[in-house]
């Protein structure tokens, strides 16, 4: 496999973490819009907003822990590889219910909702202790932690807004779509970062 340089491994690992983000906030903008649009349901809506609330603030305080205890790049694949699933879990359930209306569609929706908000909250913490492992030289830590913390805004804005234009333009499903692209992206570059850093240490 070609080696990677360090630098290259670190825009890799933060690419992945903003797709995980994407394709997560993608999926919770697609359930607001159906909830408000489609089925005028704020009482589930609320619901499932304090569910995916409360499980980002219960988790994170231990997510530190969690990182220390297993392997850094595990932890990154299978957050990306847990909002794939929920994406195209979800992407199923739409289509196999004609577009939800149902209990069961809510049910099952805050079940993933809550799964995505775990691998956002596991993903929080991982550049403090994974970054100085890419990079040893104090510069290009600076350097890497830099890059690292001025995505957390785009992390936050990138997939409402990506979802909100393609949700105006397209439809609700076109939000599904953005966060499988994500979603998908984002497990193929942890792979590869997984595989390529491991090589180089």
């Amino acid at each position: 496999m070609k080696r990677f340089s360090n630098w290259t491994l670190v825009v890799m690992y933060v690419a992945s973490d903003v797709c995980i983000n994407v394709a997560a906030r993608s999926f919770q903008i697609y359930c607001t819009w159906y909830m408000v649009k489609i089925e005028a349901r704020a009482d589930q809506l609320s619901f499932l907003l304090m569910s995916i609330w409360i499980t980002n603030t219960a988790l994170l305080p231990f997510a530190g822990v969690i990182v220390e205890r297993f392997r850094k790049t595990s932890i990154l694949l299978w957050a990306a590889a847990a909002t794939a699933f929920t994406t195209v879990a979800l992407s199923l359930s739409v289509r196999l219910t004609a577009g939800g209306g149902s209990y069961e569609f809510f049910v099952l929706s805050l079940i993933l909702a809550v799964v995505a908000s775990i691998a956002t909250a596991l993903v929080t913490p991982l550049g403090a202790p994974l970054i100085p492992k890419i990079v040893t030289e104090e510069k290009e830590i600076h350097r890497a932690m830099r890059l690292r913390s001025s995505l957390f805004i785009v992390n936050l804005l990138l997939g409402p807004t990506l979802a909100g234009l393609l949700i105006g333009t397209f439809g609700g499903f076109a939000a599904i779509w953005l966060g499988i692209v994500a979603a998908v992206l984002g497990v193929f570059l942890a792979a590869t970062f997984r595989k390529s850093f491991a090589e180089a240490v």
